[in-house]
């Protein structure tokens, strides 16, 4: 009878443990639980913040989005809200480097492997400060590198049907002072918007 009570006592612990887990990381998040929140936030952030004409140039009519991102929102305190701003701000940071580079392998068909010192500073920050993501945001920047290298004027010729990477690049370059916007707007508090 006393091993069928230690028994039904752990039965009890083990099942009261496997549903407040979840709740018990909500309430006091681990390190590893707040880097995999960031990690997802910033990929979300990134789908209405990336450099995309068909995105809306303006968020305030889209209460859905609103209203489920002020819902993520709500779970970050000060300290992480700032962490997941530096984020969005380091990733336009990133674009605006790229897109510098891309500009010069484009026009002058110089070297898609060479970095200039802005670019080369940025990705190392991006290795240190998002490293879940660095590897993808790396590896496309990488791509659109070569896309620009081949499609340059300066050793291919011009073809009209390769994307023009230079008009491409002054696109970036004006988005960015709404970008840095958008990324305060979306770590704002809607109590604070």
């Amino acid at each position: 009878m006393q091993r069928i009570r230690k028994l039904a006592l752990a039965a009890l612990m083990l099942g009261v443990g496997f549903f407040a887990a979840p709740l018990f990381f909500e309430l006091f998040p681990t390190a590893a639980t707040w880097e995999r929140k960031l990690d997802d936030d910033t990929l979300t952030a990134l789908q209405v913040l990336a450099p995309d004409a068909r995105l809306p140039a303006d968020l305030s009519g889209e209460t859905e989005f609103w209203k489920a991102w002020d819902r993520r929102l709500d779970a970050y305190d000060d300290a992480h809200l700032a962490l997941l701003r530096a984020r969005l701000e380091l990733y336009v940071a990133f674009i605006g480097a790229e897109w510098g580079d891309v500009a010069e392998i484009y026009t002058a068909g110089t070297d898609p492997g060479r970095t200039s010192e802005a670019a080369r500073a940025v990705r190392d920050r991006i290795r240190a400060e998002i490293p879940g993501l660095a590897e993808k945001l790396l590896a496309d920047a990488h791509q659109v590198r070569e896309q620009a290298y081949a499609a340059s004027p300066a050793h291919s010729g011009l073809d009209p049907d390769l994307p023009d990477y230079g008009r491409e690049a002054a696109v970036i370059a004006d988005w960015l002072p709404a970008a840095r916007a958008r990324a305060v707007e979306l770590t704002t508090r809607a109590a604070e918007r």
